[in-house]
């Protein structure tokens, strides 16, 4: 058998990575070198350089060729571009695939594994992709890029793809190379051929390389190169299928192209079906099935009406061939995001809710229309006769007919004859549609405007989360998101005999990636600048300061890929810290406790917004915050005056200290436990209800810790993760490693009270005391995240002496 024919085992698979150069960094190109040399298998690296007048990369090249037979180094006698490089590496090249990368990216240890792996898993493949992250100069990861599955409407307007995309050879013979005209980026029409000429597109959900972001790239600064946009709309317009088609550059976005495609002029007839507070999918399949026109569109009684533009990109997207329903933007009135899409992992939602409504999402996914797992019903438009066909509006005979799984059980068949069956329904019809090849489709280019009271309460997620538990026990295919832009689980790339295992490193860092990325979407911080507006003096300066402290926490991917300290935390506790926040955050609650917080402030508004923001936006709605002001004159009083939330109870004190302080918040708490939180740091949103789970899954609970992200290293800049788990006394007294903001107590615990006769360390000394009374138990998910940049803070100066101190004072 051959490469060609798509049988080959995966051990006998070849790959030629080809790496066009042009006045290369010698030292970002020996990093990419290193990193090909430690492939596995059987591959070559072919490098051209493209008449560059620096001449320090090819001779790298050539020196390595020396040494190395699987290394060759060809030379161009004058400068053609980055097409004509790259077709003079691809026509030089050997291999069943051509692996294309750049000479500064750097490919992950066992990227060609997973390659050979999905290459044995669909042998039809003739294009393959991976996940990427992006790094500076020095190796410091700026952003994990995970990306979804095939999604070719998606790929018009956007190349998601970027690099190491592998392509059958035989394929590159059949539809030629990259093509100079789409300069300067002639790679993004290249894909888009291939794409489009492939038996097979695959995509590999790990992250397999970095691609590097520097002055002048593309993953630096998308306007860095001249003629970008330009290139785009050009590639978009030669492979749409309708010469009417309208593409256009997205402003702000310039490696995106929007398409417009055509309407019907006249538009075609629409039924409006009427959504109300009680309407069920019952009612919007018998009224599917009774009205003659063939479009259908579900509009909340309470929308603004929608234009006729935006209903005719509706209607443009599902007049086309094999789409069967199309979804808007759904805003608020004041212009907030609802919807843009639906994930389906970890539940049903809208995951960019309350953010402008013109933000284009992360690397401009929102920029472009695009294939969704779901839609919100808000606006959506169905081609009647294909959802007929496909079972109508019917979560049961869509799943029967799709085969998508048994019928289901009693509890989901309740949640879907109640209105919140309603949006599984289309959930499910996003299932059985993408099983037929039918996708569902979100488009930019229509809007629809809903109350600003439109989001997601806490009670309607939990109805969610159970009712969708409920479904996946009997069609567990249904809620699998192939486009979320969170990622996608690794599902049938690995081999049934995989090949020799990678390096012990490698399969750390695939560990890590995964931790590090979970703990990253969990801090979800950006999303309490969209809360803000209860302090509407404050919010600008709210902003900074969450995206601040944001930048901060996205660190984490470094610190944990690199500066991992086991003293702090060992890697099986970040898994466990990982699964005890996602468990927090959809685990059904037994009880509901009363949670106070307790904040002492003195004269830093500016992080005190911050801090409350973070309690604003907790995932558990039964909290009192407790905000004592401890003689503040810097507009603290005036602040705290604006907040408008009947939670929020402001105490005032005169200069007492921050033991008093606290001590007069527990005085003022009502809450069954007390939690913490200083006004230089952050509260995780899943905290208080992880407090509020552990507490009704132990009744005997009387304190708790969680893990604290930690930012206090300022001369390295390097967050960690901090948790301990046994506890244990003797390293406690020595080592102050629970922060009070990840602690939380019964307020009726007789320990309950910071020692005032303490100028530093009072919570140290809670902390201990705790401890010591055998009340302490740990619990892994995230608290929050600990900050020392603020200025003023209590814990300045020096600490030998006062840390000796309280060291003799435990000891005795």
């Amino acid at each position: 058998m051959t490469a060609a024919d798509g049988a080959t085992e995966h051990h006998n698979v070849t790959f030629s990575f080809v790496l066009p150069l042009w006045n290369s960094d010698p030292t970002l190109l020996a990093q990419q070198l290193e990193a090909i040399a430690g492939q596995g298998g059987s591959w070559e690296c072919v490098a051209v350089d493209d008449g560059s007048t620096d001449t320090a990369g090819i001779e790298l090249v050539e020196a390595r060729a020396a040494d190395d037979q699987r290394f060759r180094a060809l030379r161009r006698t004058s400068n053609g571009g980055i097409a004509a490089a790259t077709n003079d590496a691809v026509a030089a090249a050997t291999g069943d695939w051509v692996a294309f990368c750049d000479h500064d990216d750097r490919v992950h240890d066992d990227a060609l594994d997973h390659l050979r792996a999905a290459i044995t898993a669909h042998p039809d493949a003739d294009l393959i992709y991976t996940d990427e992250q992006v790094v500076d100069t020095d190796g410091q990861v700026l952003d994990v890029y995970r990306k979804p599955d095939w999604s070719p409407e998606r790929l018009l307007g956007q190349n998601y793809l970027n690099h190491l995309v592998a392509v059958r050879a035989a394929l590159i013979e059949r539809i030629g190379g990259l093509d100079a005209d789409f300069a300067p980026c002639p790679d993004r029409e290249f894909t888009l051929r291939a794409s489009r000429a492939a038996r097979r597109v695959v995509h590999v959900p790990e992250i397999l390389y970095d691609w590097r972001s520097l002055p002048g790239s593309v993953a630096h600064d998308v306007g860095a190169k001249p003629g970008v946009a330009a290139a785009v709309v050009a590639a978009a317009q030669r492979h749409v299928d309708d010469v009417a088609v309208d593409v256009s550059s997205v402003a702000d976005e310039a490696t995106s192209a929007r398409i417009a495609w055509p309407a019907p002029s006249p538009l075609p007839e629409i039924t409006d079906i009427a959504l109300h507070l009680g309407t069920t999918p019952e009612e919007i399949d018998r009224q599917l099935r009774t009205t003659d026109a063939p479009l259908v569109r579900l509009l909340p009684v309470d929308a603004l009406s929608m234009t006729h533009e935006s209903t005719a990109a509706l209607v443009a997207q599902v007049v086309r061939d094999r789409v069967v329903a199309a979804g808007p933007r759904v805003v608020t009135y004041d212009r907030r995001i609802v919807s843009v899409g639906r994930e389906l992992r970890p539940h049903l939602r809208d995951v960019h809710q309350r953010w402008g409504a013109e933000y284009l999402g992360r690397w401009g996914e929102f920029a472009v229309a695009r294939e969704v797992a779901s839609l919100h019903p808000a606006g959506l438009l169905l081609d009647r006769a294909s959802v007929l066909d496909m079972g109508g509006f019917d979560a049961a005979r869509l799943i029967d007919r799709a085969e998508l799984g048994a019928p289901p059980n009693e509890a989901a068949s309740v949640a879907l004859d109640t209105p919140l069956g309603i949006e599984l329904t289309v959930a499910v019809l996003g299932a059985a549609a993408d099983r037929a090849g039918r996708p569902l489709l979100w488009t930019p280019l229509a809007e629809l405007a809903l109350p600003n009271t439109a989001f997601a309460l806490d009670s309607d997620i939990e109805a969610v989360i159970a009712a969708q538990r409920a479904l996946t026990q009997t069609s567990p295919t249904v809620f699998d998101d192939r486009y979320s832009p969170s990622g996608v689980d690794v599902r049938d790339e690995q081999p049934a005999q995989p090949p020799e295992p990678p390096p012990t490193a490698s399969a750390l860092r695939r560990r890590l990636d995964a931790t590090k990325t979970a703990v990253i979407g969990q801090l979800d911080l950006p999303r309490i600048a969209g809360r803000a507006d209860r302090g509407a003096d404050g919010v600008a300066r709210l902003d900074a300061t969450v995206q601040r402290v944001w930048r901060r926490i996205a660190d984490l991917a470094a610190v944990v890929h690199r500066n991992h300290d086991p003293r702090l935390v060992r890697l099986d506790q970040l898994a466990a810290i990982e699964e005890g926040t996602l468990w927090a955050t959809y685990a059904p609650l037994r009880r509901t406790p009363p949670i106070s917080v307790v904040l002492p402030t003195h004269n830093r508004v500016d992080y005190l917004q911050g801090a409350i923001g973070s309690v604003l936006d907790q995932a558990y709605a039964g909290w009192q915050l407790v905000i004592v002001d401890d003689g503040s004159s810097d507009g603290t009083a005036d602040y705290l005056a604006a907040l408008d939330d009947d939670r929020i109870q402001v105490v005032r004190t005169e200069g007492v200290g921050a033991a008093a302080a606290r001590n007069a918040g527990i005085v003022e708490a009502t809450g069954e436990w007390v939690a913490f939180l200083d006004d230089d740091n952050v509260m995780h949103p899943v905290w208080l209800r992880a407090i509020a789970e552990h507490v009704g899954r132990h009744a005997e609970a009387q304190a708790l810790y969680g893990a604290t992200v930690r930012a206090d290293r300022k001369l390295d800049s390097r967050p960690f993760v901090q948790f301990t788990e046994p506890l244990e006394l003797d390293r406690l007294i020595v080592d102050n490693s629970i922060d009070l903001g990840a602690v939380a107590v019964r307020r009726d615990h007789p320990e309950l009270r910071f020692d005032d006769s303490l100028t530093r360390f009072i919570d140290w000394d809670l902390v201990v005391r705790l401890a010591r009374a055998n009340d302490l138990a740990p619990l892994p998910a995230l608290a929050g995240m600990y900050t020392a940049d603020a200025p003023d803070r209590i814990s300045a100066g020096s600490i030998d002496e006062p840390l000796a101190a309280m060291r003799r004072r435990f000891r005795t």
